[in-house]
């Protein structure tokens, strides 16, 4: 369990987590020393960086594109609307999409938990319809639901009271720090919730083993 938790934190360290910290932090840090435009030109600056580390370095390229499409699109809005605040309009935006993605899911029963295990595991699709394994994904994914709601309501009130700076620190902090907890708590709480199930493992499923089945042991 540990090590598998390991991969995944590796894996969030080398996805966008530079895009999400470095340039908004740089914009808040030179429009408070130096000027509005400045913070702008800065941000840009330090999102075009990134794009060309992770090009050289032969990195995701979707997580480079993505990264600087997320910047360019942050401070277009600053500079159309005059306001440090406007910056952070594109991830309040996404952040209550998200919100509406994990609603609509659990809607149809069908939780986010379970696709994006899916899509970065590999795990057979009907697997996480079973009815021995379904309520993990939906009851994880509940939770999240809960904290990204907490996350987008936090950011909108920010936003509207025009608090830039916390603005910008709330957006780190409730970035990275709380995924790794999320990460952490999801983990343990899914694979502990799939064993009381007592559903298949990924291999016993493929493998069309019969009960009594030892259930999921890694990944979840």
């Amino acid at each position: 369990m540990f090590r598998d938790l390991l991969d995944e934190i590796k894996t969030i360290f080398q996805g966008k987590t530079l895009d999400a910290v470095l340039p908004p932090l740089l914009f808040i840090v030179f429009i408070q020393l130096f000027t509005f435009n400045a913070g702008i030109i800065v941000a840009i600056v330090g999102g075009v960086v990134i794009f060309m580390y992770r090009v050289i370095r032969k990195k995701n390229p979707y997580y480079a594109l993505g990264g600087l499409f997320g910047v360019l699109a942050a401070a277009f809005f600053a500079y159309i609307a005059g306001t440090a605040s406007d910056y952070f309009i594109p991830q309040i935006i996404s952040a209550g999409a998200l919100v509406l993605l994990t609603a609509v899911t659990l809607a149809f029963n069908r939780p986010l938990a379970a696709w994006l295990s899916h899509l970065t595991r590999n795990f057979p699709l009907s697997w996480y319809w079973r009815q021995d394994v379904l309520p993990a994904y939906r009851e994880v994914t509940v939770f999240w639901l809960v904290l990204l709601l907490v996350r987008f309501l936090i950011l909108l009130g920010l936003y509207v009271v025009d608090d830039a700076v916390a603005l910008a620190w709330a957006n780190i902090v409730l970035g990275f720090p709380v995924i790794l907890i999320v990460l952490v708590l999801t983990y343990i709480y899914g694979i502990l919730r799939l064993k009381n199930l007592g559903g298949p493992s990924v291999d016993e499923y493929k493998a069309g083993t019969r009960p009594p089945w030892t259930s999921q042991r890694k990944g979840f």
